[in-house]
């Protein structure tokens, strides 16, 4: 199963520090949320990834 997670980000951070973040878990939108697609095979599994 695909599951889509956003959040909105962090305003207080850089542009440099949320690039640099985004570069190895999430997509930036224009409207500032962190996007991410992840295939997993259960919610508990994404949630555990979450918690990482």
């Amino acid at each position: 199963m695909l599951f889509l997670m956003y959040w909105e980000l962090n305003k207080n951070i850089s542009v440099k520090e949320r690039l640099k973040a985004a570069d190895m878990w999430f997509h930036i939108t224009s409207d500032n949320l962190g996007v991410i697609l992840v295939d997993a095979n259960s919610a508990e599994d994404v949630s555990n990834l979450n918690n990482m």
